[in-house]
């Protein structure tokens, strides 16, 4: 059987090495061909899942950062930077 298979790849400088997930050999019942491609797939997909849980809380916290900025950018128009008054009232 074939299909959408996990791969990752560490490189260094010309040295590649890539891990790819065993292809599995059944729908039901047992999966792979032995326990160690089973175990190799199963921390491949839990690799995938926290890397996934990062980039998502990586992109809200990005977000909300951005929300933060456009507020304070925002209010500096509308209502000066502090201290902006003082440089007025010299003039």
């Amino acid at each position: 059987m074939s299909g959408v298979r996990l791969c990752l790849e560490f490189g260094l400088g010309h040295d590649t090495v890539y891990i790819q997930e065993p292809c599995k050999v059944a729908i039901f019942g047992r999966q792979y061909r032995n326990e160690d491609e089973e175990r190799v797939a199963e921390l491949l997909h839990l690799l995938s899942a926290a890397v996934a849980r990062q980039v998502r809380q990586r992109h809200e916290e990005a977000m909300a950062m951005e929300t933060e900025i456009r507020e304070s950018i925002f209010r500096r128009l509308l209502f000066g930077a502090p201290g902006d008054a003082g440089l007025d009232a010299g003039r």
